[in-house]
């Protein structure tokens, strides 16, 4: 099921032009440089596994760098957490868009080249916390323990990359505003970066009326507003009155109609996915409830802080820690 995080991603960031000024901003220069802009399109598709769906989505753009096919791969994640095989499901989807590039020339009939096309793996971080993992493939090998000379021999036969990290917890609000991005693209990012942690969401919203202002302002601006609006209404509390007559009084009456037919649209949907997800909530609340009786009797009382985590932990981590809890040595490396 997408994620209100994947839903405004993929609205904002399927549209090239956005997509490039987000790239501009954290490509290193040399890339930038190469990479014809003119050329930059959207592959359809997707290579994220269903089962962590729920934890990360993507998009794949091909493009000319330095005048030959390459692809410039980015990756949302939006998991409460920080997982040190993000490296490891890069390399995964890599290998999928190369294999989606052969199998494609092959299609066509087209001459194959000798040699596969560069990627460049992006990933766009928005938890909780500033990003603490290696952005090294190597780093997830075990060479502990081994003298200098073997890691050396062994390194050369393992494979290696980094990924580029743009970790909106580690800038400051300000930092996004200097980006030479597009008004959609920028308040996506602020939104991302701020509304997950923001205790006045209503302020954040009031802080950004300028750029809500352009995007209304703007022909092709109406999906993009509605994306946004709606992922306001579904990640924090204010309500839709509420922002319905701040974009009244401050964008435009359209603005506030589009928060008022979203709101009822989200109202509807509720309703029915309300019935029909029933049973689904049913049953990831059995499973929360058997990973606490199986962590209190491994490792005692739980504090409160680990209590609440599993409440508001998706069913891909439950699935995750029920799994670690018979054979981690403490609770630290179940929640890890």
């Amino acid at each position: 099921m997408a994620t209100p995080h994947d839903a405004l991603f993929k609205q904002t960031f399927s549209d090239p032009s956005n997509a490039a000024g987000e790239l501009r901003s954290i490509l290193p220069a040399a890339i930038v440089a190469a990479i014809d802009w003119s050329t930059l399109r959207l592959c359809p598709g997707s290579t994220v596994d269903d089962e962590l769906a729920e934890l990360h989505s993507d998009l794949i753009y091909q493009a000319l760098i330095g005048g030959r096919p390459g692809y410039v791969y980015l990756l949302l994640e939006h998991r409460s957490w920080q997982a040190p095989m993000t490296a490891f499901h890069l390399l995964r989807y890599m290998v999928r868009i190369w294999e989606r590039h052969l199998q494609e020339a092959d299609t066509s009939g087209s001459k194959r080249r000798a040699k596969l096309p560069p990627i460049v793996p992006i990933v766009i971080a928005h938890g909780k916390r500033r990003w603490r993992v290696d952005t090294s493939f190597a780093a997830l090998v075990d060479f502990q323990g081994l003298d200098p000379a073997t890691v050396g021999a062994l390194r050369a036969l393992v494979p290696d990359f980094r990924f580029v990290l743009d970790d909106l917890r580690a800038l400051s609000e300000g930092d996004l505003h200097q980006r030479t991005v597009s008004a959609a693209g920028k308040l996506t990012l602020l939104c991302l970066q701020q509304l997950g942690r923001s205790k006045a969401p209503l302020d954040d919203v009031l802080r950004w009326i300028s750029i809500f202002r352009d995007i209304a302002g703007s022909d092709p601006g109406a999906p993009t507003l509605a994306a946004v609006l709606r992922y306001i209404m579904l990640v924090t509390n204010i309500a839709a009155r509420d922002l319905a007559e701040v974009m009244r009084s401050a964008v435009s009456p359209q603005t506030a109609d589009i928060v008022m037919s979203t709101g009822q649209r989200l109202i509807q949907q509720g309703r029915r996915e309300g019935r029909a997800e029933g049973k689904a909530e049913g049953h990831i609340q059995g499973q929360r409830a058997v990973l606490i009786r199986q962590l209190t009797t491994r490792f005692g009382q739980l504090p409160q802080a680990t209590a609440d985590r599993i409440a508001n932990a998706s069913s891909v981590e439950v699935e995750l820690w029920v799994e670690r809890v018979l054979s981690a040595p403490s609770l630290a490396s179940v929640l890890e």
